[in-house]
């Protein structure tokens, strides 16, 4: 059946299109492939297959891996070289024989099972480990005593991912009893090679330089084994043949898996131990231990699995030679390359398996945690979780483990690891829980050199970050009720993802907890000044200001930063409840220092204005202090149209003042402020914040009037019409129809309208223009009407404009501001309508009758039978134009004169014209 399987899979049309094209395989049918691949595999360690039926398969196999749509092992179709290149490790056991590599030298997805097919099940270790339950160290010479370990109990050292094979393949064959027992030596293996490296590590201590978060770029050791995402899932079948023995079944609850095992109810207490309804202990047979059973060995295992580091060091030619890559992407907020690194991949039968085409790693990784949160937490195995978790954070003695310090920078992350150890430790022991989950808060691969950011190639790291922020969230929620471990949490979390700013603790409580001494006043924090402290942190949390120093570059993606800043205000104010206002500064903080990671010249982010709005909400719930601190401090918050338009109005409008409740004092502090900050603004940017700025002074004459001046200096050079002209509105509304005037003047000079152009939208600004100055006085409308007539080519624009300055006498006033600007002794002698005939109407008249001759002309060139109709009825316009000049009509005669001259050719054109005006 797998042959009939694998030869249609073979089949797929798609496999040669992929080859051809370069491309590589989705994401499902490589998962497919590796599950063929590790049956395969699991089919050719049969122990009781025949040697006839293994030089069968591995014919076939041979046959398979040499044709040319074959998948390669390595899914970027990379030459993956021959050997452990000088990273073989004593403590890692036996390897597997290579076999013949196809088409130069690229492994294919059945090389594992055909290097499985050379393995043998004849070696007497072996089968005396699978053959009985307990061992005699003294049968064995002194040159073999690394079979045992100290207590005299069988250890197997082989490659544990082909060792977790044949246990799997044990299992699947009806060999339940020896593939158990070979687990059991398995693991301890595992806590053998650990203890071994633990001693051999401890010898070079202080030799590798550690980064700010205890990653090395220079590591003392080459780690290429990782388990989890291996295509064979070795410490998931390891986990699952220990822990099925300790399922308790539905009808019984006593578990017998051979003559000599049973159920150990009592580990040398009263009352039972039993992990929960679905699991419980199993004594191991043999075992010197009391507290030794089945399901401790299988939590073990998978402790041990899944903090096994994986990086690819300079033990490794070129540091991608052994190990392949994965790849991650994600679209974020700033450069992407600097968010980008690499993970060396996870090893199996030869070091050559990426990890887990991406997502299947950390798919993988979830899956046993969920297997581990299955099982319910007793005395017995809170004491494992507790020691291996103080071996796993030993510093520098614990290289190979993802959360010791001295690891590679190309080190897989632990979060959703260090989250599953953080909750369950936190009960029973939490300032260890503690110490896993701020040493697991780092991202090594994003603290990689410019050659391993450049080389990265990672599609994973959003949902990594994802689950660093989800680490975050979690310790945020335990450390609500500890002020300073609270800040501990909020400093991990902030990252040195703003390296190059400055920034200072904006706000502090006006009652806060109190603190000890060394933790009083500001908490000013400087990046640049600890660098030198971060290297000498070990992995304990001495003291509050040591963990806020050894944590500045760990969340660098602003959304999810964001993300974390909301989630700690929701929990901070609950619908029910109280406030809890040290978590509501926390959020704060975080809002502060995404909005600083976000603050660039380019155009915002996509989720800027969110950002920003939610920190004004989340300062204002702070209260006054929180508010006055982002106003004095906009420069490094937000951009100047920001700071005027989402942040200083908010915060002065009548919904927030009634929210913060505040007192005059507290009032005019901020007004002050907002004044502060909106002439600053204006002075930076006075295109998009004077409007702004103007509202926010109004109440201030000084203020007011600076701002003003600020307007008029700039509009000759930064600011355009539509800007000078909406500021002018604002003054005319605000009750200053001569600075109004003023700011329109200004605007006109600026402004060109053609003789097309009779849709512009500036055409009513041009008309509120000239009806100000009209209303201001005959002055104002002489001054004015210079500028229209030299900007102004459209000959419709310009006669509406002269019909409407005729229609009342100047200086009457639309509005009692500008009336009282108005002087009385000149607003008799000036309430009379204008002449055509005069100036300043006369220079307007003359200005209309030529821009009608111009379009005309224009509009003759190429003008079409179907715009005919339009055309006279532009001429009927013109006329009434012309009309208003004394010699109008003779003007008009003309013009008609010449279109028959010069246009004859149109009859049809001229006809209309001969009709309608003779």
């Amino acid at each position: 059946m797998l042959t009939l399987i694998t030869e249609q899979f073979l089949a797929d049309p798609r496999l040669l299109l992929w080859r051809t094209q370069g491309t590589p395989m989705n994401d499902k049918c490589r998962r497919l492939w590796d599950e063929l691949g590790a049956l395969w595999v699991c089919v050719v360690l049969n122990p009781s297959s025949a040697t006839l039926e293994k030089a069968h398969w591995r014919q076939l196999l041979q046959e398979w891996s040499h044709l040319d749509v074959c998948p390669f092992e390595d899914a970027d179709n990379r030459v993956i070289a021959v050997g452990n290149h000088g990273n073989h490790d004593p403590h890692n056991g036996r390897q597997p024989t290579v076999s013949g590599t196809n088409r130069s030298g690229l492994r294919t997805i059945f090389h594992r099972a055909l290097e499985a097919s050379d393995l043998q099940w004849t070696d007497p270790h072996l089968r005396h480990i699978m053959n009985s339950n307990c061992c005699n160290i003294g049968r064995i010479g002194a040159s073999c005593s690394s079979a045992f370990n100290s207590q005299g109990q069988s250890l197997w050292h082989e490659h544990i991912p082909t060792a977790c094979a044949r246990v799997d393949a044990l299992r699947s064959h009806g060999y339940s009893k020896e593939a158990l027992r070979l687990a059991v030596a398995v693991v301890r293996t595992m806590k053998e090679n650990q203890l071994q490296q633990r001693k051999h590590f401890a010898a070079v201590t202080g030799k590798t330089v550690l980064g700010r978060t205890g990653v090395s770029h220079t590591p003392m050791h080459c780690n290429t084994d990782g388990y989890i995402g291996h295509a064979l899932d070795p410490i998931g079948s390891l986990f699952d043949t220990l822990s099925e023995v300790c399922i308790i079944p539905e009808d019984t609850v006593s578990v017998t898996t051979d003559s000599s095992t049973s159920v150990h109810a009592n580990f040398g207490s009263t009352s039972s131990l039993s992990v929960s309804q679905k699991y419980q202990h199993v004594c191991v047979p043999g075992s010197k231990d009391r507290n030794e059973s089945y399901l401790t060995l299988a939590l073990e295992s998978a402790l041990i699995g899944i903090c096994s580091v994986v990086g690819c060091g300079e033990g490794t030619e070129g540091g991608l030679s052994a190990p392949t890559t994965v790849t991650l992407m994600r679209a974020d907020v700033g450069t992407l390359s600097a968010r980008l690194g690499k993970a060396e991949t996870m090893r199996n039968l030869h070091p050559n398996r990426k990890l887990g085409d991406g997502l299947v790693g950390n798919k993988r990784d979830e899956k046993l945690i969920a297997k581990l949160q299955e099982v319910e937490m007793d005395v017995t195995l809170v004491e494992v979780m507790r020691r291996q978790a103080k071996l796993l954070l030993e510093g520098r003695r614990a290289p190979r483990a993802g959360l010791g310090l001295g690891i590679h920078v190309e080190s897989v992350p632990m979060h959703t690891f260090a989250k599953y150890l953080f909750t369950s430790l936190l009960p029973h022991d939490s300032d260890l829980a503690y110490r896993i989950g701020l040493r697991a808060m780092r991202l090594p691969i994003l603290e990689g050199s410019g050659d391993a950011v450049m080389n990265a190639r990672w599609f994973t790291l959003g949902h990594i970050e994802t689950q660093q922020c989800e680490l975050a969230s979690t310790m945020l929620a335990a450390a609500k009720g500890e002020y300073p471990r609270m800040q501990t949490v909020l400093e991990i979390a902030h990252g040195g993802s703003f390296h190059h700013h400055r920034s200072r603790h904006l706000y502090k409580p006006p009652q806060p907890p109190p603190l000890p001494h060394h933790q009083r006043g500001k908490m000013a924090y400087d990046v640049a000044s600890r660098a030198a402290d971060l290297c000498a942190f070990a992995g304990d949390i001495p003291c509050l200001q040591t963990v806020l120093e050894s944590a500045q570059c760990n969340i660098h993606s602003s959304t999810h930063l964001f993300k974390l800043a909301q989630d700690a205000f929701k929990m901070a104010t609950p619908v029910e409840g109280p406030r809890h206002l040290p978590l509501v500064n926390v959020a704060f903080e975080l809002g502060l220092q995404v909005v600083r990671m976000t603050l660039t010249p380019t155009p915002s982010p996509w989720r800027r204005r969110e950002m920003v709005r939610w920190l004004v909400t989340c300062a204002t719930d702070i209260g006054v202090k929180a508010l006055v601190s982002i106003m004095h401090n906009w420069y490094t918050l937000f951009t100047p149209t920001e700071a005027t338009g989402m942040v200083a109005t908010t915060i002065m409008s009548h919904t927030t003042m009634l929210q913060v409740n505040v007192n005059y004092v507290q009032q005019e502090e901020l007004a002050g402020c907002a004044r502060s900050l909106a002439l600053q603004c204006a002075t930076k940017e006075p295109q998009s914040c004077a409007l702004a700025a103007l509202t926010l002074c109004e109440k201030d004459a000084v203020a007011f009037e600076t701002a003003y001046q600020i307007v008029v200096d700039a509009a000759v050079s930064v600011m355009d019409s539509s800007q000078l002209f909406n500021i002018a509105r604002y003054m005319e509304h605000r009750g200053y129809p001569g600075r109004a005037y003023k700011l329109a003047a200004l605007a006109m000079r600026n402004l060109t309208l053609a003789y097309n152009q009779d849709t512009h939208p500036a055409i009513n600004d041009i008309h509120w223009a000239c009806a100000l100055s009209h209303s201001l006085g005959k002055p104002e409308l002489t001054n004015i009407i210079p500028l229209v007539v030299k900007n102004v080519q459209c000959a419709t624009v310009l006669s509406d404009i002269l019909r409407r300055c005729t229609m009342t006498a100047p200086g009457m006033a639309a509005s009692p501001a500008a009336a009282a600007v108005v002087d009385p002794s000149k607003r008799r002698s000036s309430l009379k309508l204008l002449s055509y005939d005069k100036s300043p109407l006369r220079q307007l008249l003359d200005a209309a009758i030529g821009a009608y001759v111009n379009t005309t002309h224009s509009r003759l060139t190429h003008i079409s039978p179907r715009h005919y109709g339009d055309f006279i009825d532009f001429l009927t316009k013109a006329r009434e134009t012309f009309l208003l000049a004394h010699d109008g009509h003779i003007q008009f005669a003309q013009l008609v004169e010449h279109m028959k001259l010069i246009y004859k050719g149109k009859k049809k054109l001229m006809y209309l014209i001969k009709e309608r005006f003779g």
